[in-house]
């Protein structure tokens, strides 16, 4: 697979991509960063162990 993220000016077009086979941790990555983001409060909300 060949995927471009270059425009035809040579910019970047700002995006990222997250690629990965299943059960490689895409989605744990991106739960680790949404509750980073969140914030200690929501996060606590939404989480009701960090042992877990």
């Amino acid at each position: 697979m060949s995927l471009s993220l270059t425009r035809p000016d040579d910019s970047h077009s700002g995006l990222s991509v997250i690629a990965g086979r299943n059960g490689a941790g895409k989605t744990t990555l991106l739960r680790a960063i949404a509750l980073a983001l969140a914030g200690p409060f929501v996060a606590r909300s939404l989480v009701a162990s960090f042992d877990d």
